[in-house]
């Protein structure tokens, strides 16, 4: 499962991961990403290998954050 969100959402967003992940569900979130790779390549990678999305939809995610929008629009397609 792909959780994706903007910063200002990140509390949130830990706590969706938390629950899914209590049960059972593997869960991908951008911090699980180490520093030392292509973030933009990791994020398509995870997005490809995941059937399942959680938007996170708010003021701040969408139209304003491009990072959202395309992982929506990548994961739709």
């Amino acid at each position: 499962m792909f959780i994706s969100y903007a910063r200002p959402d990140a509390a949130t967003a830990e706590l969706v991961e938390a629950y899914l992940t209590a049960a059972g569900v593997r869960v991908f979130r951008d911090v699980s990403i180490p520093s030392s790779e292509n973030w933009d390549m990791a994020i398509e990678k995870a997005l490809g290998a995941c059937d399942r999305m959680v938007l996170l939809l708010s003021a701040a995610s969408m139209p304003y954050r491009k990072e959202v929008y395309r992982e929506w629009f990548y994961f739709d397609q």
